[in-house]
């Protein structure tokens, strides 16, 4: 299996149908495959995902949408970076608070923050409702810079 990040969220897997136990490939056998290929133990709601299913490949295309984890206050923000390897994730302030949006899930950041329950396009309400701090591999830039 090899997977791909696009852009904007969306991911392409794509396989030999050997690699997978059944000839039938449903919705549930692309999920776990993403899960597997991402190193995830489930993909957010909201993923839509489309599949293709060829006579000897597999492509598998899933939008997933951000997480997006609340600090109270910076020091949070800089102790979860030092222990996260979040990717593609920025950095937003609003109402008091850090906001981090990251492109996957991460076990590390439930640690240090409160993760929210944000719909598609919160990005855009952050950019026009908050400050963008850290535009683009915040994580990193946190990381190494406090």
């Amino acid at each position: 299996m090899n997977i791909v990040y696009i852009r904007s969220g969306v991911y392409v897997l794509t396989a030999q149908r050997s690699e997978f136990d059944t000839y039938y490939i449903m919705e549930e056998h692309a999920k776990n495959a993403l899960c597997s290929a991402l190193h995830l133990y489930s993909l957010p709601k909201n993923t839509v995902i489309e599949l293709f299913d060829g006579a000897d490949s597999i492509i598998i295309f899933a939008r997933i949408p951000p997480s997006y984890y609340i600090f109270e206050d910076f020091e949070d923000v800089i102790a979860a970076c030092e222990n996260c390897s979040a990717e593609n994730a920025a950095l937003y302030y609003y109402d008091g608070e850090y906001i981090l949006s990251v492109s996957l899930p991460d076990t590390v950041l439930d640690e240090f923050a409160q993760k929210a329950d944000a719909p598609y396009g919160f990005d855009g309400f952050l950019n026009e409702h908050g400050r963008l701090l850290i535009p683009s591999d915040a994580v990193n830039f946190v990381k190494n810079t406090f």
